[in-house]
């Protein structure tokens, strides 16, 4: 399931399951209140939409098939959009902010739902797809369906992205990104990317057999040279569980840790049952 988009309604947005309003917008400092009223003002005068673009809202949802569950995309304010952060959890209850998107880089305008609602996919740029578990929030799989190509955006887009029956798999045609959007590249083929059943696992400590903590940015590449960038916080053992990306061996594996300059990079990394042992050099 595809989801609606919210047009550009901006002063309070309502379904059963969110709620978002200028709380936010209160909350920011009074230099931000008083550039954003300056602005605001000047692309209303225009009738400019931008003024209504960068205010708080949720501007696409989509509940599951069976009604359990449901993903959205709120945009928090922001002066210089796209600024999305995707949430997810059950209808019933508080939604969990499962995770945020590049400011002014990243987009997500679609969301998709496995037939048996046990996975969700959240399309961001219209060329990576992150696969949530839908009970655990977990991200399960960050795919690259349409490569950018070394190029921002890239001059391709994934569009009408659907798992299949088992979930285990996504289908896509894939497009040039054009304003307005053009037509498909072959509207009759499909492509299918499969969600590789093995994910990689990392023990991250340094070299003094202590574990880093804090949060650590992971960058994994194929062969193919796209690459995708993960954020995770390490366990009391220094262990974690990427994503499923690709099957491996990965070509380059790197780990930063944040606030700081201490990386590692691994080369031929294969999958194993065991977790690959990283070792951050040096100390602060």
């Amino acid at each position: 399931m595809t989801a609606a988009r919210d047009g550009y309604s901006f002063a309070v947005i309502r379904t059963s399951h969110v709620r978002v309003t200028f709380a936010e917008f209160r909350r920011t400092s009074a230099v931000a209140r008083l550039i954003l009223g300056l602005v605001l003002l000047g692309q209303l005068a225009s009738g400019c939409k931008a003024a209504r673009d960068f205010l708080p809202r949720t501007h696409t949802t989509a509940p599951s098939p069976d009604g359990r569950y449901v993903a959205a995309v709120r945009q928090f304010f922001n002066i210089d959009p796209p600024d999305d952060h995707l949430y997810l959890g059950p209808r019933a209850g508080p939604a969990r902010r499962v995770m945020d998107l590049g400011g002014d880089i990243d987009w997500c305008q679609t969301i998709v739902w496995s037939p048996d609602s046990r996975r969700v996919g959240f399309l961001i740029r219209d060329q990576r797809l992150a696969v949530f578990d839908s009970a655990s929030a977990e991200l399960v799989a960050l795919l690259v369906l349409v490569d950018s190509g070394g190029a921002y955006p890239g001059a391709n887009e994934a569009r009408d992205v659907a798992f299949d029956a088992t979930g285990d798999a996504v289908s896509f045609t894939r497009a040039a990104r054009t304003d307005p959007p053009g037509p498909v590249t072959d509207p009759r083929t499909r492509e299918t990317m499969r969600i590789p059943a093995s994910r990689l696992r990392l023990r991250v400590m340094r070299d003094t057999g202590q574990p880093v903590g804090g949060t650590i940015w992971v960058r994994l590449s194929r062969r193919d040279r796209a690459d995708v960038s993960v954020k995770v916080t390490p366990g009391p053992d220094g262990v974690f569980t990427l994503p499923a990306f690709d099957e491996g061996p990965f070509p380059i594996v790197e780990v930063f840790v944040s606030g700081s300059r201490e990386h590692a990079v691994l080369r031929e990394v294969t999958i194993g049952d065991a977790p690959t042992p990283v070792r951050i050099p040096g100390g602060r």
